[in-house]
């Protein structure tokens, strides 16, 4: 900006409107121009460059932005609007030459202004370039006009060169001039406002139209406002259409006239001047949003890359290249030119979309495929394609496009045929439960009564049959359908997408039945059947993991999990990653990792996906095992109480009845409820589990000679399984039977890693553990009584489980540690040295499972204040708080 007022004064012999076009002062604005004040503040500061270019298409309200900033401003400035008649590089120079003269505010050099030869430009900008005290600004309107000009533009480079530091240049034009532009902006000497800036806001439109048309309605504003996109040109023509209409009220004469407008102004005044091949090519690429160079050549058979190029320089409402060098056709643009094709050339607007499709399938664009085969009139392609993608989809986390596809797709589409209704049901799996299940019905009375002549068909519908009993919690069932598929497709199994879930299903089962096995030969046929499918590899690794989580190998699960979140980190699978994350939380429990398992299970019980409901079940059971373990009985009853709530509102799952069952009866035990427990257990149909909770119930209830031939039929089907076998028979022998029981459960643990296992099992089993220690690793049972000693057993309970009882010296330390003395005082006080003192601290911690002086302290006032004959039939949580996490690490795996 100058510095002070500007001498607007016109030296003798200045007119103050130069011949031709120059004009010392700007054209005044519109009648109804609308002042912008985020804009108006914007080019005054991108005017404080030597060179300021607004590039924008036809009627994007670059001449009024302009004129309305010169009315307000102070700067000096000269108008040029340059017509067809400055494509004379005679007549551009004259002109040229007359309004630099207008803004240096100098006598005119030459006899006749309007026809000048090139010499005359270069002797002004050496007689101008010290001449200036005052910046001013040259505005040059309609630079386009010059572009297939050569010596024209020849001669404005030469001015942006040699310009003069008092002069400020502003380029308004419609496409990118060809000048050294690229050069220019490297230096710092061009500066632009993006085209996107011009265009009108909401509430900016809204104050146009009104201006325009004070009496619009509402309604009709706001589907106006929104058909303009934000460009001036079809705000104008809004109004326009409004009075064409003759009445405000009139909406839909008003908006139809508002198309008519539309259309006759970007295909004369927009387009018009454009070369036909290259409108042509916009209406073949118009079918699709955005476009690349690949996809445009594919759409319109030329050049992508100059295409594009020529599309975007021309500024026809093609804005880009973006980060990934794709281009965006202005949607009202879009629109008009779609709106003409589909009225002159339907056929090829099908064909257009169609090969939109074909291109963004082969690409991986699935969204964008389906919705193009839609538009194409192929339904039966989107069905298909839709089927092929639901579960990549649902990992992506892109259900919404699922859900879209769905409700676009015809009811006479979806019901046409047996192979449709497996299609259209399969597509709702990742979506809907419920009608998920509904359609499996339907597709099956269908079958029954319509039985398709291709075996293949009838495979299919066993795979959504057994998809079916998952959801209802018929695990066994479900495996049972899956087999009777794969043997149906024979050996197509592995390369039908129904027969490669089929396997899914299979090792889905042998996972919840916890009955996996590495080394199982049903593991490995699945994974050689899929092994084709890097997807469904790493989803049969999720089961893998999950398996192992509820087999008892929790060191495995984990590596299994981490080596699959590494493989799969590229790619987002949202149903892969529900099922690992609740193997990690199971695994975590496991180990003792109980703060971070808990956060993950009551992170996964509201954030599962529909597919995996068994997931939410096992984090619910789970999450009701934690609080057991934790004895917080209240909390426990709350979340088993909602997930009964889940499976009474969703029967679907009613099925792993045996599951909730057996975690029913924990319930009602830690609440000495035995007689509900006995009821919880007796509903329980699994065979270990039944045998195992009737046993409990008996043991609670101060009968081991029936707990122990419970026992009997309870048979394990994996590392765990036996573990909680050899556990509950223990509690039911005689001690001196019992400890070869534990023994073996402690070589089984102990191997694999298992420790809440063991830690859940009571004060009994923990009792026995002691006795027999000599069998297990020191760091293992260490960390059990660590899991002991948070679950809330008492101090004088733990000092009758260790196989080491305190000695009298240690009893004495113990309870000076609940007194104020330092360690060197209680050294001095008990007559040894401080490293006795901490070597029998030292001992106190490992033998009572505490890690700190203050739980040392809790401890000595408790065995102070109770009798130790009482405290060993007690069972006491309140006193002790968890301590720090630590993690076992477990052996290598296997």
């Amino acid at each position: 900006m100058p510095a002070g007022s500007p001498d607007r004064s016109v030296p003798d012999g200045v007119s103050d409107i130069s011949p031709g076009h120059v004009r010392s002062r700007p054209p005044s604005p519109p009648a109804q121009y609308l002042r912008r004040p985020r804009l108006l503040g914007q080019l005054e500061g991108l005017l404080a460059a030597p060179i300021c270019l607004l590039t924008a298409p036809a009627g994007t309200g670059k001449t009024a932005l302009l004129t309305g900033w010169a009315l307000e401003s102070e700067w000096p400035i000269a108008w040029l609007s340059l017509t067809k008649r400055d494509r004379n590089p005679e007549a551009f120079t004259g002109d040229l030459v007359a309004a630099i003269e207008t803004a240096a505010r100098v006598r005119r050099r030459v006899a006749h202004p309007t026809f000048a030869d090139r010499d005359s430009l270069t002797g002004l900008l050496d007689e101008v370039a010290d001449l200036q005290s005052t910046d001013s600004v040259l505005v040059l309107d309609d630079l386009h006009t010059l572009h297939e000009s050569g010596e024209g533009l020849e001669l404005l480079d030469q001015l942006l060169i040699r310009l003069p530091t008092w002069l400020h240049v502003a380029l308004l034009s419609r496409r990118s001039p060809p000048l050294a532009v690229d050069r220019l902006r490297a230096s710092g000497r061009l500066v632009e406002m993006p085209a996107a800036d011009l265009m009108f806001s909401a509430d900016e439109a809204k104050q146009l139209l009104i201006r325009l048309t004070p009496d619009i309605t509402g309604y009709l504003a706001d589907s106006l406002i929104g058909r303009a996109s934000g460009w001036a040109a079809a705000l104008q023509l809004a109004a326009a259409a409004v009075r064409a209409a003759g009445t405000a009220d009139d909406v839909e004469a008003a908006l139809l006239e508002h198309e008519v407008l539309l259309r006759s102004y970007v295909l004369n005044e927009v387009l018009g001047g454009a070369p036909a091949a290259l409108v042509d090519a916009l209406r073949d690429i118009a079918v699709v949003p955005r476009v690349n160079a690949q996809l445009g050549q594919t759409l319109s058979q030329q050049d992508g890359v100059a295409l594009l190029a020529d599309a975007g320089a021309r500024r026809f409402f093609v804005s880009g290249p973006a980060a990934d060098g794709s281009y965006m056709l202005q949607p009202l643009i879009r629109r008009v030119l779609l709106d003409e094709s589909a009225g002159t050339t339907p056929d090829h607007v099908l064909h257009q979309r169609a090969s939109a499709a074909r291109w963004y399938q082969s690409d991986g664009q699935t969204g964008a495929a389906l919705e193009q085969w839609l538009l194409a009139g192929r339904p039966a392609t989107a069905l298909h394609l839709l089927a092929e993608t639901a579960a990549e989809l649902c990992d992506g986390g892109d259900e919404a496009t699922i859900w879209q596809t769905i409700t676009q797709l015809p009811t006479e589409l979806a019901e046409a045929s047996v192979a449709n209704m497996i299609e259209y049901a399969w597509c709702h799996l990742m979506v809907s439960r419920r009608r998920f299940l509904e359609l499996v019905g339907q597709v099956a009375w269908r079958a029954q009564h319509t039985p398709p002549a291709d075996p293949s068909i009838a495979a299919r519908l066993s795979v959504l049959e057994s998809f079916g009993a998952v959801m209802r919690g018929e695990w066994g069932t479900a495996a049972a359908l899956a087999h009777a598929a794969i043997d149906g497709m024979g050996g197509d199994a592995g390369n039908d997408l129904l027969g490669r879930f089929a396997w899914s299903v299979i090792t889905r089962d042998t996972a919840l039945s916890e009955s996996w096995h590495d080394t199982a030969d049903q593991s490995r046929e699945a994974a050689l059947a899929v092994g084709r499918d890097p997807r469904h590899r790493l989803a049969l690794e999720g089961v893998r993991s999950l398996g192992q989580a509820l087999a008892g190998y929790p060191t495995q699960a984990l590596f299994t999990a981490e080596d699959v979140r590494r493989r799969a980190r590229a790619s987002q699978m949202a149903l892969l990653g529900a099922e690992l994350s609740t193997a990690e939380a199971i695994a975590r429990r496991e180990i003792g990792g109980r703060t971070r398992a808990r956060a993950e299970l009551e992170r996964l019980v509201g954030a599962t996906p529909e597919p995996m409901l068994h997931c939410a079940v096992l984090c619910l059971l789970e999450l009701t095992q934690l609080h057991l373990d934790e004895h917080d009985l209240e909390a426990a009853a709350a979340v088993f109480e909602g997930a009964c709530q889940a499976v009474e509102a969703a029967p679907a799952v009613v099925g792993a009845k045996s599951r909730f069952a057996a975690v029913g009866t924990l319930v009602e035990l830690a609440a000495g409820a035995v007689d509900a427990a006995m009821a919880w257990a007796e509903q329980v149909d699994d065979p270990f589990w039944r045998g195992v909770s009737i046993a409990r119930v008996h043991l609670a209830g101060g009968d081991p000679t029936r707990a122990f031939a419970a026992t009997e039929a309870a048979v394990p089907r994996c590392p765990r399984h036996e573990v909680i076998l050899q556990t509950t028979r223990a509690r039911a022998l005689p001690d001196t039977v019992a400890v070869a029981e534990i023994a073996a459960a402690i070589s089984t643990a102990s191997t694999l890693g298992m420790l809440q296992t063991v830690a859940s099992e009571g004060p009994d089993v923990l009792r026995l553990l002691e006795r027999a220690a000599w069998a297990a690793p020191e760091p293992w049972i260490d960390a059990v009584r660590r899991l002991a000693a948070v679950s809330g057993g008492s101090v004088a309970w733990r000092l009758e489980l260790a196989a080491d009882p305190l000695s009298p010296r240690e009893r004495e330390v113990l309870r000076t540690l609940a007194s104020r003395l330092t360690m060197r005082e209680i050294a001095e006080e008990l007559s040894v040295s401080p490293n006795t003192i901490k070597y029998h601290v030292k001992a106190i911690y490992r033998k009572l499972g505490i890690s700190s002086r203050a739980e040392a302290a809790r401890a000595a006032r408790q065995l102070a204040a109770v009798p130790r004959e009482r405290e060993l039939r007690r069972f006491d949580s309140r006193w002790v708080q968890e301590p720090a996490e630590e993690r076992f690490q477990g052996p290598s795996r296997a």
